[in-house]
């Protein structure tokens, strides 16, 4: 039975043709709206390929959460990487993140080592002997390390700190020699470097600071779409769930998190059948995650009846329109005289009812945003943050605890 619905599923079809380039490590062709922060790398490390050994080439990327400080460095590194090989120079490029290692000194150390000398021990040889090591195979192999260091805050304890200060002497050492190691440092914010580095340290090892501004509401969306286009059957999602994933993700410019939203909501819509990845796909991917769960019960009960008819308007809507992530003003008040007639009460005027949508967007049970292109003149648009199921089902619950009677 088991083998019967494997069989089943994989002949079922797919919204995705490359699901991978959906996964958090892929690394895309192109980086939209980095291209500049790339090209500072590139001089930044240009003497590497027309002078090797000539200097030491080193930058600090920072920046908040999913603005792209990982991609940017691992793409750039791999690019380098191939550039070297066809110029004849060995160049290794080793990512570490350090979160993934508990900030441990030696553990990182030994790691960036067994790229360099495969058959090293892991263990048997103290700190000190596994740089020495190091140092020397790259001496007697005429070889280079850009050692990509991601997550540094976790190695800013008394434990960790060992490995940064030993970087810096590594230099000290290397004057007057070939400058064997180039470094990255990826920290989210460089005053937990400058707070916890003594200046002479700190000075040695950020170089350059190349700072990742959060991106803009368009640029999310290019991302988004360019993203999509990669890992997306032609047509296979809509233009509406890529602008809600973009409204998502906007506010706070996290790329990784739309990313995930799109691979989750892919899934799903695979999961449900559906050939083509719905707002609703997406909303239902928002609502399970953790950090975006409203707790709707609770603010329901604490809505006045009026302000829930309301939004049984919109959670209606909704459902019987997937296709489409926001409503207009006018739509939604219609609905809601629909719902009032429903339960047969007398729905209110204009004025009130928009001061119970600003109630309900301040509870976040709606989303209110303006209109842009694609509607005639100006307008408010209304959108759902959660399954429209889900919610309608918990207010028709709460209608029913207050003695409210469909009529129809």
């Amino acid at each position: 039975m088991s083998e019967d619905i494997l069989r089943e599923g994989l002949r079922v079809g797919s919204v995705f043709k490359n699901e991978h380039t959906l996964d958090l490590s892929y690394i895309p062709p192109r980086l939209p709206h980095r291209e500049h922060e790339y090209r500072i790398l590139t001089r930044i490390f240009r003497s590497l390929v027309s002078e090797p050994g000539s200097m030491a080439s080193k930058v600090t990327i920072v920046g908040s959460t999913g603005v792209g400080k990982t991609v940017l460095a691992r793409k750039f590194c791999s690019d380098l990487e191939k550039i070297c090989i066809d110029k004849g120079i060995r160049l290794n490029s080793v990512y570490i993140n350090a979160q993934e290692f508990r900030g441990s000194p030696h553990t990182i150390l030994t790691t960036v080592a067994s790229r360099i000398i495969p058959d090293i021990p892991s263990r048997g040889f103290s700190f000190e002997e596994i740089l020495s090591f190091l140092l020397k195979a790259l001496d007697d192999n005429d070889c280079y390390l850009l050692l990509t260091l991601d997550e540094v805050e976790a190695l800013l304890t008394s434990k960790g700190v060992k490995l940064l200060i030993s970087l810096s002497r590594l230099y000290e050492m290397s004057m007057g020699s070939k400058q064997r190691v180039h470094l990255i440092l990826i920290v989210r914010d460089i005053e937990a470097l400058r707070n916890n580095l003594s200046t002479p340290i700190l000075e040695t090892l950020q170089g350059y600071v190349l700072d990742l501004h959060s991106y803009t509401r368009s640029e999310v969306y290019d991302i988004v779409k360019y993203r999509a286009d990669l890992a997306f059957k032609y047509g296979a999602i809509s233009d509406e769930a890529l602008r809600l994933v973009t409204d998502i993700c906007s506010s706070s410019g996290n790329i990784r998190w739309a990313v995930e939203l799109l691979l989750k909501a892919g899934r799903y819509a695979d999961s449900v059948g559906s050939r083509i990845v719905l707002p609703i796909h997406i909303r239902a991917i928002q609502q399970s995650v953790v950090y975006s769960i409203i707790p709707v019960r609770d603010n329901i009960r604490n809505l006045a009846d009026h302000e829930l008819l309301l939004l049984l308007a919109v959670a209606r809507i909704s459902q019987f329109s997937p296709e489409e992530a926001y409503f207009p003003t006018g739509r939604v008040e219609e609905a809601y005289r629909v719902v009032c007639e429903e339960y047969g009460v007398e729905p209110k005027k204009h004025t009130q009812i928009w001061n119970y949508m600003k109630t309900l967007s301040i509870a976040g049970l709606i989303e209110v945003k303006p209109s842009s292109v694609g509607y005639r003149g100006k307008t408010t648009l209304i959108g759902l943050p959660v399954q429209p199921e889900v919610i309608a089902r918990s207010i028709e619950d709460e209608l029913s605890r207050r003695n409210f009677k469909a009529m129809f």
